[in-house]
């Protein structure tokens, strides 16, 4: 009777065992996989004060806290569909921030395929990579501790994200003048970045039109680029490219010109045409003493790039 009693006891703590469920450890900047399902990376997390889009270069809608004192924790993922199905949004995860053994449950929201407004209740297309943002409000004074996001991915995966608002995690890939950036759409090409009083087409002629600052003690920062269309449909640069100058407590968002085909005309509005290269001007306005304070982040098709001269 004892000996039964034994292996009763042991069936009970072995089927226990087997219902617990390990979490992988999270990095960000690590891509994970379903296989033939998802694809999915942590880009980045903040302390914010609104959830945005990305690109905010036309109108767009956001999410505000609610309270005073208290701030939105926002962390981003990249997530590709890889699979030949269509998954709702709140079907993909299940999450929620930990801190200081209190729970917070976590909002969902999506960015669009231009990465320039949000839903909470989209759908993540079969082929579809968008960015999808985790956040929840909390106490700003919580946010001096480390937070730990436990995240379920399709009820199949487990994983736990340590993170610091306070900690600068994401890392983007720099690249330089000269440099050519290869996209699924178009290839960039990095002519220059300089500093003007005036925005001007690259054939000024006898007679051209220019854009000019509004202050005479601002200066235009400017990124000079050729974008080359590889797709078979116009490229709109303001929903297709988003760039600004960051410095440590400000940010600087560009204005986005475009270049007729001789060279010769710049406006503010326009299109790439399909199989066509359009130089482009992304021109952010600033003091002289913020030239040299910060540096240049382009966004494109869900990339971040950090650009030097």
């Amino acid at each position: 009777m004892k000996r039964l009693g034994i292996i009763l006891l042991m069936c009970i703590l072995l089927t226990g065992c087997q219902g617990q469920s390990t979490s992988e450890t999270m990095l960000e900047n690590e891509t994970y996989t379903i296989e033939d399902t998802l694809e999915y990376t942590i880009v980045s997390n903040e302390e914010v004060d609104a959830i945005t889009p990305t690109n905010k270069n036309n109108d767009y809608e956001s999410i505000e806290v609610s309270q005073d004192d208290y701030s939105f924790v926002d962390v981003v993922m990249k997530v590709n569909n890889i699979s030949d199905k269509d998954y709702e949004l709140n079907d993909i995860f299940s999450v929620y921030f930990k801190v200081n053994k209190l729970s917070y449950d976590i909002h969902l929201a999506i960015e669009s395929n231009n990465y320039n407004s949000l839903s909470t209740t989209d759908t993540l297309k079969s082929g579809e990579e968008r960015y999808v943002h985790m956040y929840c409000e909390m106490e700003e004074s919580q946010l001096k501790n480390d937070i730990s996001l436990e995240l379920r991915v399709l009820n199949q995966t487990s994983y736990i994200y340590t993170f610091s608002t306070y900690e600068e995690t994401t890392v983007n890939e720099e690249k330089t003048i000269g440099d050519e950036i290869n996209l699924s759409q178009s290839m960039i090409t990095l002519i220059d970045v300089y500093t003007d009083t005036q925005i001007t087409p690259s054939d000024k002629g006898l007679v051209y039109s220019y854009i000019p600052l509004d202050n005479e003690d601002e200066v235009f920062l400017i990124l000079k680029l050729d974008l080359r269309n590889d797709s078979e449909e116009s490229i709109n640069p303001r929903e297709y490219l988003y760039c600004v100058y960051e410095m440590d407590d400000e940010s600087v968002q560009s204005q986005i010109i475009i270049e007729s085909e001789n060279h010769k005309k710049i406006s503010k509005s326009g299109s790439v045409d399909a199989q066509t290269t359009r130089t482009i001007y992304l021109a952010m306005t600033l003091t002289q003493e913020q030239v040299d304070s910060g540096y240049i982040e382009l966004f494109v098709e869900g990339s971040v790039f950090r650009i030097s001269e």
